[in-house]
């Protein structure tokens, strides 16, 4: 039995707390015990309430970055992830009562934050390309304070090749799905493009709006796009009074969005490992995407279980066709669907599991 603690950021988004309740469930009926520990108001949720708080900016360097906007920040925002200065006291003597015999999974740039007694016994996770971890300096310095000590885990074999070409401990590990349906859905049977994403800049859905009506002139068909977020109304804007469009909130059941999807596609350009994407593929959903990172490479799988187009009108020409293309849609469905059982939760656990006890041979 395995004592593991993830550490991680509060997010907005939802994404990293599925794919966790995900895996904390499958670890729990294992046996083991998991605790999630949050740095943002709260570490854990309990029993330490309200251990850190928001502190005043003091990092200089990631103040100028986030001027820039840069879009290769692996947070969406880093001032949270290192604006622990003021409480880090505090958030370490709370950790240092963790049961001395647990494993620790967190991002790097949330390492500070634990007490030095405990970081030997961490394991890094990074859910993003690697490449977008070395364009800002800050938080390539503290990979690199590491390097020699601690493992990396990441999400695709690709970006753990990547960083053991620089000399890192790097192995990979798949997001797990909550499920895997029995039998895929005849994708080809439907006509409708589906999009379930977090209404956010950086998804780009105003421009995916506007993509799927240049489409729309050469072959119509049905769009539902299911969320929430700060870009609703930019949504609503793009989409117009255009009779084509559906946008609603995303239903409980998953299989109310992807029983009426054709395919599924993402403008976005910043993504580690979308599980959206990955979710549609387990009901034999195809993916179009833009190349955002490693994840594209997986999803896409050659071709296999999806496409990731070099540029917009790329995608709009793999769209059109799959569109219009029955046979070539279906290859790419029985793909989709047959890649997405690497992502059993089962199988993902139990080799989560025998990484940690490696590690300590």
């Amino acid at each position: 039995m395995r004592l593991i603690f993830f550490l991680l950021e509060k997010n907005k988004t939802g994404g990293t707390e599925r794919v966790l309740a995900t895996l904390r469930q499958e670890l729990e009926r294992e046996g083991h015990e998991v605790q999630l520990l949050y740095l943002r108001s709260a570490l854990p949720l309990e029993p330490w309430e309200r251990v850190i708080r928001p502190a005043p900016w003091r990092f200089t360097e990631g103040r100028e970055i986030l001027k820039k906007k840069n879009p290769f920040l692996l947070f969406s925002r880093l001032a949270d992830a290192l604006r622990l200065s003021r409480d880090r006291g505090r958030a370490k003597r709370a950790l240092s009562r963790t049961d001395p015999d647990g494993v620790f999974l967190c991002h790097p740039l949330l390492l500070p934050a634990l007490p030095r007694t405990l970081q030997s016994r961490a394991f890094l996770y990074l859910h993003r390309d690697p490449r977008e971890l070395f364009a800002s300096r800050a938080a390539r310095g503290l990979l690199l304070r590491y390097k020699k000590r601690l493992p990396l885990l990441l999400l695709t074999e690709e970006a753990a090749s990547l960083l053991r070409a620089r000399g890192f401990r790097a192995e990979h590990l798949p997001n797990p799905l909550a499920h895997l349906p029995a039998e895929r859905i005849p994708a080809e049977e439907n006509r409708a493009v589906v999009i379930l994403s977090r209404f956010s800049p950086e998804k780009r859905l105003p421009e995916t709006v506007v993509l799927l009506k240049k489409a729309m002139e050469r072959h119509p068909f049905p769009v539902f796009l299911y969320g929430e977020g700060e870009e609703k109304e930019a949504v609503l804007a793009a989409m117009g009074d255009h009779p084509a469009f559906t946008l609603a909130p995303a239903p409980a059941d998953p299989k109310e969005i992807w029983q009426k999807a054709r395919l599924t596609l993402s403008l976005s350009r910043h993504e580690g490992y979308p599980m959206a994407l990955l979710e549609a593929q387990s009901y034999g959903i195809p993916t179009l995407t833009l190349p955002f990172g490693a994840g594209a490479g997986t999803l896409s799988d050659g071709g296999k279980a999806g496409l990731a187009a070099q540029n917009e009108e790329d995608l709009l020409s793999h769209l059109l066709r799959l569109l219009e293309d029955d046979d070539a849609l279906r290859t790419l469905s029985e793909g989709a669907f047959l890649h997405a059982k690497a992502h059993e939760k089962s199988s993902v656990a139990k080799g989560l599991v025998t990484l940690l006890t490696n590690e300590e041979k």
